[in-house]
């Protein structure tokens, strides 16, 4: 049972274990995985109880609540692809988004979908600079349009990122080629 009151800005959790085990933890609304932002007023439509089960969806389906440390500023957050920039200034703008996804995990675990295809890897920071290693991808043959390849290799050639106005950008090895990413919010239907 998931059970919450909220103090300010803050939503605070009680009653979320296993085997009766009570648990409790905070969470900063204005942080919550991809800064996903409910105002708690008294004009808000959205019953405690729909809140909390939307809430037990994200929590379900692996997103957990983290704040954003300056050490580690990725871990917890989902990012979807906008636009993949190339030589000569090409753009290629993804017909579908959200199928382009990172998700950035805990223990440095990256999960990645790519088209029609599934991918992991293993993440690290050093300041700015990202490196991926131990990517693995299904291949399965992608419909066209498809930005797989393109995608798959500028991830593999992945140098550095920055966050800056709620878009991700990863830069490669090539001066030429660079991606943009927008925060993800996974929305549930009932």
């Amino acid at each position: 049972m998931l059970v919450w009151k909220t103090y300010g800005k803050k939503l605070i959790l009680v009653g979320w274990g296993i085997e009766s085990t009570q648990t409790q933890c905070s969470i900063d609304l204005n942080i919550f995985v991809t800064k996903i932002r409910f105002r708690l007023k008294k004009q808000h439509s959205m019953s405690k109880r729909n809140f909390s089960k939307i809430l037990t969806v994200f929590l379900l389906a692996g997103f957990y609540p983290t704040t954003f440390s300056q050490e580690n500023p990725l871990e917890g957050s989902s990012w979807q692809l906008s636009v993949i920039y190339g030589f000569n200034d090409s753009e290629f703008i993804p017909a579908n988004p959200e199928n382009y996804l990172l998700r950035f995990r805990m223990d440095n675990r990256l999960q990645i979908e790519a088209d029609c295809n599934q991918a992991g890897a293993t993440w690290n920071l050093d300041g700015n600079q990202i490196s991926l290693s131990e990517l693995a991808t299904t291949r399965k043959l992608c419909l066209s349009p498809s930005l797989f390849n393109r995608y798959v290799m500028n991830l593999n050639r992945a140098e550095s990122f920055e966050i800056s106005e709620d878009r991700l950008i990863i830069r490669t090895t090539s001066t030429a080629d660079w991606m943009e990413f927008e925060p993800y919010v996974f929305t549930p239907s009932f």
